[in-house]
């Protein structure tokens, strides 16, 4: 099924939208992670040192997904955006051939004005003698 100018665009769009959505989700992930971090370093608690350490590693795991689940998304809007360009260059092919074929269909019109014309001031002089 081939896809509008604008469906591309929409999903494109979309596509880019919840990319942004997963970049900014690891941005808060990696800020907790340096808190649980510096938390770690201040404490001198032994059970909560280790607590922290599993929360560091349980968000370092997350961090790590969520990079990889961005970096397929990255390759996939980069494909949605190749999709809604290609489109977008489509419906400009179309409707410049479309234009062409106007102006083609507007000339023709025009030569057989200018020939209804000629005939019509031929009969004239002709039937002037």
């Amino acid at each position: 099924m081939e896809q509008t100018s604008a469906e591309a665009s929409a999903i494109a769009t979309d596509a880019n939208n919840k990319l942004d959505q997963q970049n900014k989700a690891e941005k808060v992930k990696k800020e907790e992670l340096k808190q649980v971090l510096r938390q770690i370093d201040a404490t001198t608690d032994d059970v909560a040192r280790a607590k922290l350490t599993n929360d560091a590693h349980a968000l370092k795991d997350s961090i790590d997904k969520m990079e990889a689940s961005s970096k397929a998304m990255a390759g996939a809007v980069k494909d949605k955006l190749r999709v809604s360009s290609e489109s977008a260059q489509k419906v400009a092919d179309d409707m410049a051939k479309k234009a062409s074929q106007a102006k083609n269909l507007a000339n023709m019109a025009k030569q057989k004005e200018n020939v209804e014309d000629m005939n019509a001031a031929n009969k004239n002089l002709l039937s002037n003698q």
